[in-house]
């Protein structure tokens, strides 16, 4: 399925949280949920008044922020412009 978003709408896949640490240790599902208040997310697509954020961007947002968007099994987030913190550069 093909989705356009609309207005000021991003489209983006949140990044999952690692299943193990840089040391070994596995980390099991749930664990550090409450830690931390923001999360990273890869823009998929934007909606044509969104000006500071383009697709393939890594974007920071809030850690409840987004409406669910499922597509067939891939799991994103249909985020407002005014919600994404910040963009991650190289």
């Amino acid at each position: 399925m093909k989705f356009r978003p609309l207005a000021d709408r991003i489209l983006a896949v949140p990044e999952r949280p690692a299943k193990e640490s840089r040391g070994g240790i596995l980390i099991p599902d749930g664990a550090g949920e409450l830690q931390g208040q923001s999360r990273k997310a890869l823009v998929v697509t934007v909606g044509p008044e969104v000006n500071d954020v383009k697709a393939n961007d890594v974007i920071i947002i809030g850690k409840f922020i987004g409406l669910d968007y499922d597509d067939e099994g891939i799991k994103m987030l249909i985020i407002p412009e005014d919600d994404v913190l910040g963009v991650v550069e190289d």
